[in-house]
């Protein structure tokens, strides 16, 4: 704020303030003082081209001066009890000259109005006002110098905030912490523990076995900077892209159960082919590298296939036969993703018989990302995301993603998280790592490992209702699963015959709540949902001790509708055998 007649302030477009201080005075006449043209090239020296636009002329300040031809600037007394504010003093200098303003043309070349060159230079120091810039798009005429009240000089001009851009996930290894740790899990799943440690002191690999009985520790040094991981039973892989000077990735086997002496071997990427991803499976080791490419390679390391895949790989993951692939399959819409999966059998043969041969679209929570993704113990294809929801993807409802858990439900702080190391959908729970304020658990001390149940998210679940309706709606689909799994061979009758009997208690439970609130049209659905002609006769006893005569007749005719059903699946099966 100037505090006397003799400064002159300025801003320039880069919103940097300053003020000119007037030492000497040509001469002063009545109420105007009088600058030479000396003094002005002085004052104005410090200033650059840049800072009032490219449209300046130097001659404005190196023509010669006429004598007597000196700007006038007025006088403008100073108030101590009063403050006036820039625009305040910038009007006043305007209304001071009396409208005398000059033209475009400049008539005498050695006279300089403060007003004029304030009006000209206005818009490019300060930026154009919604006022002016319309009255220069309307008449093509300089706006007027003169600051109305609706129009205040634009010291900081707005940005409009640009549109939020889609992102794309970097490639991770499932059950993995972030490789900047010092000290990080390279790998944690129902096998064991591979841990890294990279550290002025020690940089090194450590292999940790849940079933000790199986094979003993392994520690090993990290001299080619591995960064990938991924244990089996048979198996422990390690993948590096090596430092800058590296031009290509390297893979990395050690052969855990192996009767020749020769244990390990490894296998170095194409020339400018860097890995993003791997997987070990039974027989089989699968590696996806930038170029978009996934190798198959034997155990042993006889490579056996290679295929393209139509974006840049998020992660990998094997279980037994079977290969599980996400992607990035385009652009997604602002702060989403759009991801596509895969699973295919490997038998290093031609085969047709992929679980998932034809991309199906990865389901995830809005502007979210993938935190794992594998398979359950049962080998269905499971993905979770950072949101905490875990999705299975099933058949049983065309190609569809159901969700099975929230894990955030279980967290008690908004920042706690659970880093998930697998879960079993007979065993109904999510195996896990409970992460109080952080996404990633610490190596030291070692974390303990914490089991959360499956629970769907349904509607009113704190009624007993909702409590039936989602234990219904689970143990439906685990019968599926189970008769898929006989099928196949295994054993499961047993829980097959355990799982079919909580479907059925859980229906009579709705229907028995269902006659409580007089609702028979209601407990008639109910009755359509059961299984079998067993459980629709156990809701006829129900009702017939309710002495409801007329809903136990509908219950009968819907029990022989059971009956045709059963004798129905009876031939079918025989005729598949």
């Amino acid at each position: 704020m100037p505090k006397s007649s003799t400064q002159l302030c300025f801003c320039d477009i880069n919103g940097q303030f300053g003020v000119l201080t007037v030492n000497r005075l040509a001469k002063t006449t009545g109420s105007n003082v009088v600058l030479s043209q000396t003094e002005m090239s002085e004052m104005f020296a410090d200033l650059s081209d840049d800072d009032f636009g490219e449209d300046i002329t130097e001659n404005m300040l190196t023509k010669k001066p006429k004598p007597k031809s000196d700007l006038e600037l007025p006088k403008i007394k100073f108030n101590p009890e009063f403050e006036q504010t820039i625009e305040d003093r910038m009007e006043s200098a305007v209304n001071a000259t009396d409208g005398d303003i000059m033209d475009d043309d400049f008539d005498n070349d050695n006279e300089f109005d403060i007003g004029a060159i304030k009006s000209r230079y206005e818009s490019q120091i300060f930026g154009e006002t919604s006022d002016t810039a319309a009255t220069k798009a309307s008449d093509g005429r300089r706006p007027d110098s003169r600051i109305s009240e609706r129009a205040v000089p634009l010291v900081a001009q707005e940005v409009e905030e640009a549109e939020p851009l889609p992102f794309r996930q970097e490639p991770f290894q499932s059950g993995s912490t972030p490789i900047n740790f010092e000290q990080r899990f390279m790998v944690w799943n129902s096998v064991g523990i591979v841990l890294c440690y990279n550290t002025d002191a020690e940089n090194s690999v450590t292999v940790e076995f849940h079933d000790v009985s199986h094979h003993h520790s392994i520690h090993l040094p990290n001299t080619q900077n591995y960064t990938m991981c991924d244990l089996t039973a048979d198996a422990l892989v390690l993948a590096t892209n090596g430092d800058e000077s590296a031009t290509s990735g390297k893979l990395f086997c050690m052969l855990l159960n192996i009767w020749d002496a020769t244990k390990e071997w490894q296998i170095e990427m194409n020339k400018d082919e860097y890995i993003d991803a791997i997987a070990c499976g039974t027989g089989f080791i699968a590696v996806a590298t930038d170029q978009r490419f996934v190798r198959i390679l034997t155990t042993g390391g006889i490579q056996t296939s290679i295929f393209s895949i139509a974006g840049r790989v998020v992660c990998l993951s094997a279980f037994e036969q079977f290969l599980l692939i996400i992607y990035h399959s385009g652009s997604g819409v602002p702060e989403e993703q759009s991801m596509s999966l895969q699973v295919l059998r490997v038998q290093h043969r031609p085969t047709s018989k992929h679980p998932v041969p034809n991309p199906i679209a990865v389901a995830l929570s809005p502007k979210s990302e993938v935190s794992w993704a594998g398979f359950t113990d049962e080998g269905t294809p499971c993905v979770a995301d950072l949101d905490g929801i875990v999705r299975i993807f099933t058949t049983g409802v065309g190609n569809t993603w159901v969700p099975i858990a929230s894990t955030k439900d279980n967290a008690k702080g908004k920042s706690d998280n659970f880093f998930i190391i697998g879960l079993s959908e007979i065993q109904n729970q999510i195996r896990c790592i409970f992460c109080k304020g952080s996404r990633y658990p610490a190596t030291v001390p070692k974390p303990s490992v914490t089991l959360l149940p499956l629970q769907l998210p349904l509607c009113e679940m704190f009624t007993a209702k909702g409590k039936h309706e989602e234990e219904h709606i689970r143990n439906q689909m685990l019968s599926s699963l189970l008769k898929k799994l006989s099928k196949d061979g295994f054993d499961v009758d047993s829980n097959l015959e355990e799982c079919n009997r909580n479907i059925i208690n859980s229906l009579i439970k709705l229907f028995a709540m269902a006659l409580g609130a007089d609702r028979e049209a209601l407990a008639v659905e109910i009755s359509h949902l059961m299984p079998n002609k067993r459980a629709v006769e156990g809701a006829i006893k129900f009702a017939e001790r309710q002495k409801r005569r007329t809903l136990a007749q509908k219950l009968s005719e819907i029990a022989e509708q059971k009956l045709v059903e059963e004798l129905n699946e009876l031939s079918d099966d025989e005729e598949e055998v």
